[in-house]
């Protein structure tokens, strides 16, 4: 019971906030809480990358420039015109497309992973 409780006053002020806040009102609630949930995970993925690369201090270099191409891909137009499209079939069936993009980048990047975990396995073969 004491969750449920914690939960709702976590929700209760952050509604509030978002209220009060002059440009968050301008956004739905549940969007600012996808954006503050993939920020919180890239700072905690982030954190962790930190931990790891304080042992491998050499591959600091190839973990930013993985980043760095990573953020530039996913601007890639073949990326943004997939979106767009789906963003404007949803808005035309009269759903609500909140989750495109990052349901998006969640599958792009579950079938670049998979690849990655075969080229290792494959590599020890």
């Amino acid at each position: 019971m004491g969750f449920l409780r914690l939960k709702d006053t976590v929700h209760n002020k952050a509604v509030s906030l978002h209220d009060r806040t002059p440009g968050l009102r301008k956004l739905p609630f549940p969007a600012v809480g996808i954006i503050v949930g993939l920020i919180l995970a890239n700072v905690l993925v982030w954190v962790a990358v930190g931990i790891v690369l304080d042992f491998h201090a050499a591959l600091i270099s190839t973990a930013v420039l993985s980043y760095t191409l990573g953020l530039r891909h996913a601007l890639d137009a073949d990326h943004i015109s997939a979106i767009d499209l789906m963003t404007r079939r949803l808005i035309a069936s009269g759903q609500r497309p909140v989750t495109v993009g990052t349901f998006f980048s969640l599958g792009h990047s579950t079938y670049d992973h998979s690849l990655f975990i075969l080229v290792c396995i494959l590599r020890f073969l």
